[in-house]
């Protein structure tokens, strides 16, 4: 028989009416964290529903709902704001030695990489299509530096398509012109 774990209250109302048909409860990251820890595959989760009155009165009611658990197999590495000068391409050294330490501690042989420069939306359109593409292609060219063998399942340059700063702001342009290097690595990897 499994052994019985209780996770304990993880949801609590009061209120002076009948209790409502559906409960609007939604659980936070940390609770569903828990919870997953004391999951196993095709396991069920033993939940218990208690309502008490004013007057004293109690009642329970329990119910089993199958539960099952998906461990991603890839560990996700991300290095965002190489940040470039404006209408330049080229990397200065403190993003130099960034990228560099980054490369060693998550690049493994059966890491795929992805690289995606970007620009600012002043310009014109074409010339920060091709100032985004030389971005990718210098933080591309310097992690192959670092590790020849890396394998690329891309380097792209989107321009100013992709704006997750407001261009409004001098400081949300400069954080605008930038590359994003993205690692997949399998866990069987790492957890060697």
């Amino acid at each position: 028989m499994p052994s019985v774990q209780r996770a304990g209250s993880v949801y609590e109302a009061s209120g002076k009416d009948a209790p409502p048909q559906m409960l609007g409860w939604k659980p936070i990251a940390e609770q569903v964290e828990s919870i997953a820890k004391t999951l196993k595959n095709n396991d069920s989760l033993q939940c218990e529903l208690a309502a008490s009155a004013t007057n004293g009165a109690q009642s329970v009611v329990s119910i089993a709902l199958p539960a099952s658990k998906t461990i991603n197999p890839l560990e996700l590495s991300r290095l965002s704001l190489i940040v470039f000068d404006f209408d330049q391409s080229a990397i200065n050294r403190q993003n130099q030695r960034m990228i560099s330490q980054f490369v060693k501690k998550s690049l493994y042989d059966s890491s795929t990489v992805t690289i995606t420069g970007s620009t600012d939306n002043l310009g014109e359109l074409k010339h920060n299509q091709t100032l985004s593409e030389a971005r990718a292609v210098h933080v591309r060219d310097l992690v192959l530096a670092e590790k020849p063998d890396a394998k690329s399942t891309g380097t792209t340059g989107i321009g100013p398509a992709n704006l997750i700063y407001d261009n409004h702001l001098p400081e949300g342009r400069y954080y605008c012109r930038t590359v994003w290097v993205e690692v997949e690595t399998p866990l069987e990897s790492i957890l060697k």
